[in-house]
C-alpha cells in the first residue's frame, strides 16, 4: 500500500484479504523468467532503473526504521514481469526487508548479470556491471564488485548457496574492476544513447 501510495507502479496492488485469511493481490500481465540467462542492455537499464524506483518510494517508509530503504530481497529476474520486452514491475516480496540500496543492487546485479558464470568473459561482465550500476545511479561504480560478493556471501550464509559464483566473482575480482573507471564516461554514453524512457515511478511516470 506504501508503494502504491507514492506512484509506484511496478507491484502488484493490495486488494484485501479474503476469507481464507490470505492477501489478495491484483494480477500483472506479462512474462516472468524461469530461470536466469543474458539480457539486453536495454533490458538491464530497464531493470536497474525499476528497483531505483522502488527504493525511491520506500525513502520516507515507517517500515524501513533507521535503514536507508525498504529492500525487495530477491530482485531477480524470476521475479519480475516482462512487459514489451522488458521489466516492469517486481512481484515476489516475501524477503522483503529494512535495508541498504547496496544490499539490494549488489544482489540484483549478480542475478541480473548472472555474475559467476564460467561462459561469460569477465572484462564483458564488468562492463555490464559498470552499465548496471550507472543505470541505477547516485551509487559509487567502484563498489559494484565488493556489493556484488558480499550478495553471494550473504546468500551462501544464509540458505547454504554453492560457493561458485563468489569464487569465479573473488578469482576475477581484478578483471571486473579493471576497465570500470576508464569505462564509466562510455559506460554514460552507451545508457544516453539508447534514449530510453526512464522509470522514476514506474513506466507510467516517463
Amino acid at each position: 500500500m506504501h508503494l502504491e501510495s507514492k506512484g509506484f507502479v511496478g507491484a502488484p496492488r493490495f486488494l484485501g484479504i479474503d476469507s481464507a485469511n490470505r492477501e489478495i493481490l491484483s494480477f500483472i500481465p506479462g512474462f516472468v523468467p524461469d530461470n536466469l540467462g543474458e539480457f539486453s542492455g536495454a533490458q538491464l537499464f530497464s531493470a536497474a532503473r525499476l528497483l531505483r524506483a522502488m527504493h525511491d518510494a520506500t525513502t520516507n517508509c515507517d517500515l524501513k526504521g533507521g535503514s536507508e530503504v525498504i529492500c525487495h530481497g530477491d530482485a531477480s529476474p524470476c521475479n519480475c514481469v516482462f512487459a514489451d520486452g522488458v521489466p516492469s514491475a517486481l512481484i515476489d516480496f516475501d524477503a522483503a526487508h529494512a535495508g541498504s540500496r547496496r544490499e539490494d543492487l549488489g544482489y540484483a546485479a549478480w542475478l541480473w548479470l548472472d555474475i559467476g558464470n564460467p561462459e561469460t568473459d569477465a572484462e564483458f561482465q564488468g562492463k555490464r556491471l559498470t552499465d548496471f550500476f550507472v543505470s541505477y545511479g547516485e551509487v559509487d561504480i567502484r563498489d559494484a564488485v565488493p556489493a556484488v560478493i558480499d550478495a553471494q556471501v550473504r546468500l551462501a550464509s544464509r540458505c547454504g548457496a554453492p560457493r561458485a559464483a563468489r569464487e569465479w566473482t573473488e578469482r576475477n575480482r581484478a578483471r571486473l574492476m579493471g576497465l570500470q573507471e576508464q569505462d564509466l564516461v562510455s559506460s554514460e554514453f552507451r545508457i544516453d544513447s539508447r534514449s530510453l524512457p526512464s522509470v522514476s515511478c514506474g513506466r507510467s511516470c516517463g
